[in-house]
């Protein structure tokens, strides 16, 4: 029997930008080679809680049922999207978690698991 897909959700806020979609692919396709580099069983979502789809609910609802996922922020800071939008998804599905997002210039934040 083989090991349970881990889903990790890149979630970003999302842009009209073109170079800004450009940047988010980037760390999205980053975040993937690194996880394939620790070896099989990741798989990468694209997701996002404004502007552009797919939405973060449409994708944490979409996941199979029983497979552990991680909801990874793309946000430089904290506010609304990580307090409500991010935790509610995380909270909506069993076995989700939501990573801390990276803390911005000027938050006094420590990395953790919300």
């Amino acid at each position: 029997m083989s090991a349970p897909v881990l889903h990790v959700i890149a979630c970003a806020h999302g842009t009209h930008d073109a170079a800004g979609r450009v940047v988010i692919d980037g760390l999205r396709a980053d975040l993937a080679a690194l996880l394939d580099a620790e070896g099989p069983g990741a798989r990468v979502h694209e997701a996002y809680v404004d502007v552009q789809s797919p939405s973060l609910d449409e994708v944490v609802a979409a996941l199979p049922p029983g497979e552990p996922a991680v909801i990874v922020p793309l946000l430089l800071s904290l506010g609304h999207h990580v307090h409500h939008d991010i935790h509610h998804a995380a909270a909506a599905r069993p076995d989700t978690i939501a990573a801390a997002p990276l803390a911005g210039a000027g938050d006094d934040v420590e990395p953790r698991l919300v």
